[in-house]
């Protein structure tokens, strides 16, 4: 594909995520990086020569230069940062959480309307979970009864309900197909100061319709990088291992939902990277006018959610949970 035919994107945040979307994007042929904003003089060596590096990501909104905007920066930013890129009249594709308050998700969705606006669910197009997927939909495996996460890292700057939190409970609502809990409580099990600030250790509980019980377990304060996400099945146990390049394992129904003794069957995957995926999607969504309602729905649903999480860790009473339910439209 000739660069003139190539989807031009632009990319906001050059850290870590923002250097993995660079490198990822240049396997994406159907697209080319054309404009970043960094205030890293190494972004320069990263991306192609022919490339525009902004200091301020502002001035780099403009829909005759760019065909669509990938955000990469920390949750607080998201919504200042789609805000104006909708508004300058580009399609969107932005890390998880898609905002960090109810009213702003809402707004974003409004604002919208049927412009296209994506969250990247990257564990979502995982081939792990496609198979875990697979199977609730074909239902040979049973229903799930619960689901168990545990997942975090040390990096005590990093707001883990927002970040790590969106990411699991994405995965949950997905395959449970329901955002609506009968019931679900957040609590504070540690909080550890480490010489590079404050972390903690939460768990998030929820309890869906047919009895599936689902626990999640974030932490920021953690020695290495750790996903843990076990379905329970009523047949059968598949545990995703989301560290490094993502494995997949089959043990036994377990009915206590425990972390299973034995090392289980080693689910071979395609050779895939959901990274990729996720670009290639976006990519194709911009040069076909596809409206993808069913990310910002997902992204929708998670905020929400985690907005009563973090009503009930702050110590707000059920008034104040109830007002915050009937703030969004089912």
């Amino acid at each position: 594909m000739t660069d003139q035919s190539q989807i031009r994107l632009g990319l906001v945040g050059a850290g870590p995520r923002g250097r993995a979307i660079i490198e990822t994007l240049d396997h994406v042929t159907d697209a080319r990086l054309v404009r970043v904003s960094s205030s890293n003089p190494e972004t320069r060596e990263r991306v192609a020569p022919g490339c525009q590096i902004f200091p301020d990501w502002r001035p780099m909104l403009d829909s005759t230069a760019l065909d669509g905007l990938i955000i990469a920066t920390p949750p607080a930013t998201h919504f200042a940062i789609a805000h104006a890129a909708l508004a300058a009249g580009l399609p969107v594709l932005m890390e998880e959480p898609l905002a960090m308050t109810v009213a702003d998700a809402v707004a974003l969705k409004e604002q919208a309307g049927s412009a296209l606006i994506m969250v990247n669910h990257t564990h979502l197009a995982h081939p792990a979970y496609r198979f875990i997927k697979e199977l609730v939909t074909d239902e040979t495996a049973g229903p799930i009864r619960a689901i168990r996460g545990y997942a975090g890292l040390r990096h005590p700057d990093v707001p883990i309900l927002w970040t790590w939190g969106a990411q699991e409970l994405a995965m949950c609502i997905d395959l449970l197909d329901t955002s609506e809990p009968e019931d679900l409580s957040a609590r504070l099990v540690k909080r550890q100061h480490l010489p590079e600030g404050s972390g903690e250790t939460i768990e998030l509980r929820f309890d869906f319709a047919k009895g599936t019980d689902v626990r999640l377990r974030l932490s920021n304060i953690l020695e290495e990088k750790t996903r843990y996400f076990a379905v329970h099945f009523d047949r059968l146990t598949l545990i995703y291992d989301g560290r490094g390049a993502g494995t997949l394992t089959l043990h036994p129904s377990a009915p206590d939902f425990q972390v299973p003794e034995d090392e289980g069957q080693r689910i071979e995957l395609p050779t895939e990277d959901p990274l990729f995926n996720v670009l290639s999607w976006f990519t194709l969504a911009l040069a076909n006018g596809v409206e993808d309602l069913g990310s910002l729905n997902l992204g929708m649903d998670v905020v929400f959610l985690l907005a009563r999480c973090q009503a009930m860790l702050e110590g707000k009473d059920r008034h104040t949970l109830s007002a915050l339910s009937a703030s969004v439209e089912p």
